[in-house]
């Protein structure tokens, strides 16, 4: 019997603890079922960079950015206020577990698989969601997210300053109107916890996960915006960077269920070019 690398998919001997192609540990043998993938366009809108602060994402507290001003880090977070759960998790539709930096989701035999959605976001023009396989796991049927070298936005939250948090806030926020406008997939397909939230650490860039199944991770866009916003101005609250003005003003419409997410994005994306624009 073959063991099957749930990151690469390639063939390994029975006798092998480690993948020949990628090098991760191979865990229980299983068989990975090939769908062809078709090319979809999707032309996402321009990310917010952090190129303005040297360096990737990591800031130390009271870091200097070159121009003797002063980034307060988030600091110490604690991660159990964050939202841990949605309805595919509550339902049992899936289970979650981590493969090492990847993670897998076992499908419920109530869950039905929604093979477009899963061309889409395996398609070669999707550069804003989480690329997945489909396997079987145990002998069910299971969707395995390659994270790589992304980072979680829970596992990055307390070293990120103001800036960074903003231009991962506007990230976010596009991702989410990106898919919204997508005739293939659909927003309550989006699982909007922080923990798979992943970002490139070089620049910004988010990675929703995205899961195409046709039951959803939400009743509907409203209980999906109401996560994201409450996680969000939680993070904001309980932070240190409370002190600053502009952040306190987002944390505000993040509370205002009234105000949209075009309004936020358009608040943030003002104090990013004031912000540009003062340094110059």
């Amino acid at each position: 019997m073959a063991r099957f690398c749930l990151r690469c998919g390639m063939k390994n001997p029975n006798s092998s603890n480690v993948c020949s192609g990628c090098g991760t540990s191979l865990i229980d043998p299983v068989s990975v079922e090939a769908i062809s993938i078709e090319t979809i366009s999707s032309v996402p809108p321009p990310a917010a960079k952090w190129e303005s602060l040297s360096g990737s994402f990591i800031s130390e507290t009271n870091e200097a950015d070159g121009k003797g001003e002063q980034h307060h880090s988030i600091g110490k977070f604690d991660l159990e206020k964050l939202n841990q759960t949605n309805a595919l998790i509550e339902d049992h539709i899936i289970d979650e577990i981590s493969c090492q930096n990847d993670f897998i989701y076992i499908l419920d035999s109530e869950a039905s698989f929604a093979s477009t959605e899963y061309k889409v976001v395996n398609s070669i023009g999707n550069k804003s969601l989480l690329k997945c396989k489909l396997i079987k796991y145990n002998g069910k049927d299971a969707l395995y997210y390659m994270v790589g070298k992304l980072k979680s936005f829970e596992v990055m939250l307390c070293s990120l300053d103001s800036t960074r948090l903003m231009c991962i806030v506007e990230n976010i926020l596009n991702q989410v109107d990106l898919i919204k406008e997508n005739g293939f997939l659909s927003n309550v397909g989006i699982d909007a916890r922080m923990k798979r939230i992943y970002l490139d650490a070089q620049d910004g860039q988010v990675y929703l996960t995205y899961v195409p199944i046709k039951n959803r991770c939400y009743p509907d866009i409203m209980y999906l915006e109401n996560s994201l916003r409450n996680d969000l101005a939680c993070i904001i609250k309980e932070s240190s960077l409370m002190q600053e003005e502009k952040i306190r003003t987002i944390m505000q419409m993040l509370e205002e269920p009234g105000c949209s997410f075009n309004s936020l994005l358009s608040a943030i994306r003002q104090n990013r070019m004031l912000a540009t624009s003062m340094k110059r």
